[in-house]
C-alpha cells in the first residue's frame, strides 16, 4: 500500500499469497487430523472387539468399514496388500497394517498422499 491508502498491484499479490498460504495450511492440518482420527478409530474398534472369537477376517472387515465410511479417502478394495492383520497366538499380539490415499485440493491442483498405518496391540487369546 502506498501513503495515500490505495492498494497497489504488488499489495494485491501479497495479500492473495497470504490467503492462499493460509488455505493450504488449513488443508494440510485437516488432512493430518483425519489421518490420526482414522488410525485412532481402527485401534479403538479392534481393541473393543478383540477376544477369543476375534479373527483376521473380522479385523479386515472393521478396517474396510471405517475406510469406506470416510469422505475423501481413496481406498483400493481389490489390492490384497492394502489391509493385513495377523493374530499371533504365541506372543498374544495383534499386528495390523493398512494403507489408503487421500486427495488434497490446493485450488489450482490436486495432490494425492499415500498413508500407511501399522500398529500392534495385545490380544486376549
Amino acid at each position: 500500500m502506498n501513503n495515500k491508502g490505495k492498494l497497489t498491484f504488488t499489495g494485491i499479490i501479497v495479500i492473495a499469497l497470504i490467503f492462499y498460504g493460509a488455505y493450504i495450511a488449513v488443508q494440510l492440518i485437516t488432512t493430518a487430523i483425519t489421518e490420526k482420527e482414522i488410525a485412532k478409530r481402527v485401534k479403538e474398534k479392534i481393541g473393543i472387539e478383540r477376544g477369543y472369537s476375534f479373527t483376521n477376517s473380522k479385523a479386515e472387515e472393521f478396517i474396510h468399514e471405517i475406510l469406506s465410511k470416510e469422505k475423501g479417502i481413496i481406498y483400493n478394495k481389490s489390492n490384497e496388500n492394502a489391509i493385513f492383520v495377523k493374530i499371533d497366538k504365541e506372543t498374544t499380539t495383534i499386528l495390523y497394517y493398512f494403507e489408503y490415499s487421500t486427495e488434497i485440493n490446493y485450488l489450482f491442483y490436486k495432490k494425492r498422499r499415500k498413508i500407511k498405518v501399522e500398529d500392534t496391540m495385545a490380544s486376549y487369546r
